[in-house]
């Protein structure tokens, strides 16, 4: 029987990833008359981030991409910002390798961030600007408040905040190169982070105390290493912001998902990806690039046991 597919997707890499998919589907895959309808939202819109759960619980979409990993945890369990479990299941986590830094001139002589709290610096700091649906602002936001200071207390000890719409925006790659900012906030650290060590910037460790709230809302603690960035003195402790999972909800049924997850086989010579290579036995588990934090469906499990994969 004819079905509907309905995907949400923000970001250009997962909207070529979705039509790749559509493609694979169209493969064979799915019964004569089908529909597959790829949703593309772009900048902050509302089919990412966290209302990318939301639009499944709410029937108007059946898979959906979202970064980092651990909101699929949070959405799963009704842990902040959601008000109640979003019953949902990855088909797969495509990889992403990243980490949330937090920048700041060597001569601040900071060692972490709730001495900037402590002090009361007035920043020139750059960060994102995404609003309350952004997971990368909120959380920073999170770490922030877990170090005792937030961004709206920047401005009033005097300093400023430039949010920026995405990590390697040319403001503020500009910024950094002229000396215009005192600290940068943010993820996507393969963009900026060498530029910001190269202008003297250090990154500050997160502390046990943070880690241990942040892994409550399912963020792995990590390190961002010094054999990525040789200019570190050393491996920074560092929250995990890695993965765009694809998932859809609980009853998606098995069968579906078995077929969307042999499309994206079918189309892996041709699947855009984040690195050199797309690797069909690495979106199935959990691994550092594409942590899997929330249950892989049945249908989709099950393809990937036939194959060999898991």
């Amino acid at each position: 029987m004819a079905t509907t597919i309905r995907i949400a997707v923000t970001m250009n890499i997962r909207a070529g990833e979705a039509f790749e998919i559509a493609q694979g589907l169209a493969q064979g895959n799915l019964p004569d008359g089908s529909e597959i309808i790829v949703s593309y939202g772009l900048g902050n819109s509302r089919l990412g981030g966290f209302e990318a759960p939301r639009l499944l619980a709410a029937g108007e979409a059946d898979l959906a991409f979202l970064n980092p990993s651990p909101v699929t945890h949070m959405a799963l369990n009704g842990l902040a910002p959601y008000t109640e479990k979003i019953d949902i299941r990855n088909l797969a986590v495509f990889p992403s390798w990243d980490k949330i830094a937090f920048a700041v001139r060597r001569d601040l002589g900071v060692r972490s961030l709730e001495e900037i709290g402590e002090k009361k610096l007035p920043l020139r700091l750059s960060t994102r600007g995404q609003g309350p649906e952004g997971t990368t602002e909120f959380t920073i936001r999170r770490v922030l408040s877990l170090c005792g200071w937030n961004l709206e207390d920047v401005e009033q000890w005097g300093g400023s905040v430039d949010k920026v719409p995405v990590p390697s925006h040319p403001r503020r790659m500009e910024g950094i190169e002229q000396g215009a900012y005192d600290a940068v906030f943010d993820e996507g650290i393969t963009g900026w982070t060498a530029e910001a060590l190269a202008r003297d910037m250090v990154l500050l460790p997160l502390q046990p105390s943070v880690f241990a709230a942040m892994e409550q809302l399912g963020f792995p603690e990590s390190t961002i290493p010094k054999s990525a960035f040789p200019a570190l003195d050393a491996d920074v402790p560092a929250l995990e912001f890695g993965g765009w999972p694809l998932f859809c909800r609980a009853d998606f049924p098995d069968d579906l998902a078995y077929a969307v997850v042999k499309a994206i086989a079918a189309r892996r010579d041709t699947m855009p990806v984040d690195g050199e290579c797309f690797d069909m036995g690495r979106i199935c588990r959990d691994t550092e690039e594409g942590p899997m934090c929330a249950p892989l469906h049945p249908g989709a499990e099950r393809y990937y046991r036939e194959e060999g994969y898991l």
